[in-house]
């Protein structure tokens, strides 16, 4: 006999700066895995303010689910999110998944991450650092991903990307090629990939975004 995979619609609490906030997911009993957001609007409420850790798992009735996905828009506009960490699983990030965060400064992205929908982190002009984990560079579905105006000419240019030490010319060579140079960090396994001219400092010591101790108190 053939189960029918269920598909549930829900919430759940997600760690947050200071708490916890509810985030609106869609489970799938095949294989038990999880998207954040819907893909219909923001997960959230577009006023929240603070810091957002995505785990890898989340549970809803007494089952747990492996989060592998943010699904599109789902923080469209949610301008008052400073920082996001997306722990290990996660696979795709969807079209405009997070356009328009104004206040976003820093964002991590897990070395499981092979897709970045168009426009994912189009429209913000406060993002000053980037580390994605990833060794060989996700697919860019556009040129716009990190485009604070949307077109290909309106790259960040505070924009410091990180990445693994050793895949500094996979990502040079990728579609988001941004004329990017590099300096290697001694004090971590991340090379800072960075526009030409610009200073660079450390993923781990820069200040004053999320240093490891504030990182932490969002688990």
């Amino acid at each position: 006999m053939i189960v029918q995979a269920e598909i549930i619609r829900t919430t759940v609490n997600l760690p947050f700066e200071n708490g916890t906030i509810k985030v609106e997911v869609v489970l799938n009993s095949d294989g038990n895995v999880a998207t954040i957001g819907t893909g219909y609007n923001a997960c959230i409420p577009q006023y929240a303010a603070g810091k957002l850790h995505i785990p890898s798992i989340v549970t809803h009735n007494n089952t747990t689910y492996t989060v592998t996905a943010i699904a599109p828009v789902a923080f469209r506009f949610c301008t008052r999110l400073t920082e996001v960490e997306i722990d290990e699983g996660v696979t795709t990030i969807g079209n405009y998944a997070f356009v328009g965060c104004l206040d976003m400064e820093a964002i991590s992205l897990p070395s499981t991450v092979t897709q970045i929908g168009g426009g994912a982190f189009c429209k913000l002009p406060n993002l000053e650092a980037m580390k994605c984990a990833a060794t060989m560079p996700p697919t860019w579905k556009w040129y716009d991903v990190f485009q604070v105006d949307g077109s290909t000419n309106g790259r960040n240019p505070n924009l410091r990307l990180y990445v693994p030490t050793g895949s500094v010319s996979a990502y040079q060579a990728a579609k988001n090629d941004y004329s990017w140079t590099c300096m290697n960090t001694s004090t971590t396994s991340f090379t800072t990939v960075m526009p030409n001219s610009q200073a660079t400092t450390s993923w781990v010591t820069r200040s004053p975004l999320w240093p490891l101790s504030a990182k932490a108190t969002i688990r």
